[in-house]
């Protein structure tokens, strides 16, 4: 009797210890593989210091120490590259569109719709205003069209598309938000043969600052942004953002922080993790004379770590 009650007993002990151990261990294997947004974070630029770590192109950050601004604010004609062109049309070299004479020689569109002339920078650039000298308004019979285009690494999106009536054709001056490209092509459209005398892209006053963000061996998720800055008239400020799971090779910009690439992968298990973030800041001009200025912003993310072990996390500006 006695060995039976001990082998009972032996018995219970065992499947408690099984269904303890089962248990522990199915605990802790949800602990460890469920992700948690338990560490909320903000880097903040704000300081001089911390601009002058980024890439700084035309960027004053010594007038206002802790901002910056536009360094060069004058206007400037980009006339770098080469010109390329599918028209039959015949007239001139295509040098005589970036000649700046606006009414010797032209290079001629013929009637055929969906002939361009392809402007090739050589390298990216960063514009704000383009005018297009064309011939003199049509007569009533016949309407132009004229579209603009720049290539965004992986199509042609349109600047503006005009169509010429009377009084509107000589010259087309358009102000629009800056267009960061290699390569932008203007496209004739139905109607009748058009003449072009000068095509002309002004950089304005443009500066760009970048700033690289570490979010830190735990990062989990870039989540927001946000900037404090003076914009006046005639002036403005743009951002693009791409992220990075090494620090070199880089996603493409997109210009939401909330469009980029945080991780991929299995989210519950060992997703691939772009804890490194690029910000570009475009400060720009239309009037040669003015500038915007930025004095600080903050990007919030998230980490992994768990509730019951959070760790401070402090962003590494480089």
């Amino acid at each position: 009797m006695f060995q039976k009650k001990t082998l009972i007993v032996g018995f219970i002990v065992v499947a408690l210890g099984l269904a303890f151990g089962t248990f522990f261990i199915r605990s802790n294997h949800r602990q460890d593989t469920k992700q948690v947004k338990a560490s909320s974070n903000t880097a903040s630029i704000t300081t001089q210091a911390e601009w002058n770590t980024g890439t700084k192109v035309n960027i004053d950050s010594s007038t206002s120490p802790g901002s910056i601004e536009i360094s060069d604010k004058s206007q400037s004609l980009i006339g770098a590259g080469t010109w390329s062109s599918n028209s039959s049309g015949g007239g001139s070299s295509l040098d005589v569109v970036h000649d700046g004479n606006t009414g010797g020689s032209s290079f001629l569109f013929n009637y055929n719709p969906g002939e361009y002339i392809e402007h090739d920078f050589g390298s990216e650039v960063t514009f704000l205003r383009t005018t297009i000298f064309s011939d003199t308004p049509p007569p009533p019979e016949f309407s132009w069209n004229l579209t603009y285009q720049y290539w965004d690494g992986g199509g042609w999106v349109q600047v503006f598309s005009h169509d010429c009536s009377p009084g509107s054709c000589y010259p087309y001056d358009s102000v629009h938000a800056p267009i960061t490209t290699t390569k932008v092509r203007l496209f004739s459209g139905v109607g009748s043969s058009i003449n072009i005398y000068e095509l002309s892209d002004y950089s304005g006053g443009v500066a760009t600052s970048t700033i690289q963000i570490d979010g830190g061996a735990n990062f989990w998720q870039w989540e927001t942004f946000s900037d404090s800055k003076t914009v006046p008239v005639s002036t403005s400020v743009a951002y693009r953002y791409r992220t990075s799971s090494n620090g070199t090779d880089w996603t493409g910009w997109v210009g939401s922080i909330g469009a980029v690439t945080s991780r991929t992968g299995d989210d519950s298990n060992n997703p691939t993790k772009y804890r490194y973030l690029q910000i570009e800041a475009t400060l720009s001009n239309t009037n040669g004379t003015s500038t915007p200025t930025i004095d600080s912003y903050d990007i919030g993310y998230h980490t992994n770590q768990k509730p019951n072990a959070p760790t401070a996390m402090t962003a590494v500006v480089n």
